[in-house]
């Protein structure tokens, strides 16, 4: 997917007029001459940096490396024959520019959400993302979602997320699993987590086991909160949610999938 900021498009609509407006009325004086083309070189090579990104056709682009060889070539005092040229090149990229950009369709991200999209940092921390890589598709595109406001399709991706946490719970339990988790129903796992936590609290006493119970229970709690509530809905395609919901929802998951990570890697 193709990525820029609006600056970049905002940037070209300055820049165009402005190199315009440097050919227009050329001096006479050599010196100002000679100023006037330095200013007008930079002028356009900020074109090229502000149109790197933009889906723009390749015939464009060299369109402005042939105005950029133009000026290297551009004398001043012969500026009447050269500066119509390069004024009429300048006018004709800019048009070209605005029927190129007439066909696609440009989205925006809000600033409050840029950083669900680029994702400088795994969404949900170091700690799950290297204890749950195998989630990190549907992590970031859960987050992904949330910059591009769809809130249905964040919570099936946080459900999917869920699965690999369960996953890796029944694991801590040794309780053995299908190949894929979607082979596996949730209720079935967690029966038998139910039942490993059972065994655990018939042992006898002890701070360790009294501290183990409690965050198992905790955890098998809410894995249980999370099917009953969205899981199964989202999954089965009984519900739509809302941003209201959806962000709700990424904040617990993302909470959720930290607790069990700490807890894995105390456990190790």
């Amino acid at each position: 997917m193709l990525k820029f900021v609006a600056s970049q498009y905002a940037g070209l609509t300055i820049l165009m007029p402005r190199a315009v407006a440097l050919i227009n009325d050329w001096p006479s004086d050599r010196a100002l001459q000679e100023e006037r083309l330095s200013a007008l070189t930079l002028t356009v090579e900020g074109f090229g940096t502000f149109l790197r990104d933009l889906p723009v056709s390749d015939s464009l682009r060299f369109d402005l490396d042939r105005i950029q060889e133009d000026i290297a070539k551009f004398q001043g005092d012969g500026w009447t024959s050269q500066g119509t040229r390069l004024k009429t090149r300048l006018e004709d990229f800019q048009t070209h520019l605005l029927i190129e950009l007439q066909s696609p369709l440009f989205l925006m991200v809000s600033k409050e959400r840029r950083e669900f999209y680029e994702q400088n940092e795994p969404p949900f921390g170091e700690e799950a993302a290297g204890r749950f890589a195998a989630a990190s598709t549907d992590t970031m595109a859960a987050a992904r979602c949330i910059a591009l406001e769809e809130w249905t399709a964040c919570v099936f991706h946080l459900m999917r997320v869920l699965e690999y946490g369960l996953r890796a719970f029944a694991t801590e339990l040794s309780i053995p699993m299908a190949a894929t988790l979607e082979l596996e129903s949730w209720k079935k796992v967690l029966d038998q987590i139910d039942a490993e936590i059972r065994k655990l609290e018939a042992l006898p006493r002890s701070a360790e086991k009294a501290e183990l119970t409690h965050a198992y229970s905790e955890m098998a709690s809410h894995f249980r909160y999370f099917k009953d509530a969205w899981r199964n809905h989202v999954m089965h395609a009984r519900s739509t949610y809302d941003e209201r919901q959806a962000l709700e929802i990424y904040q617990n998951v993302r909470s959720f999938m930290g607790e069990i990570a700490d807890r894995l890697a105390a456990a190790a």
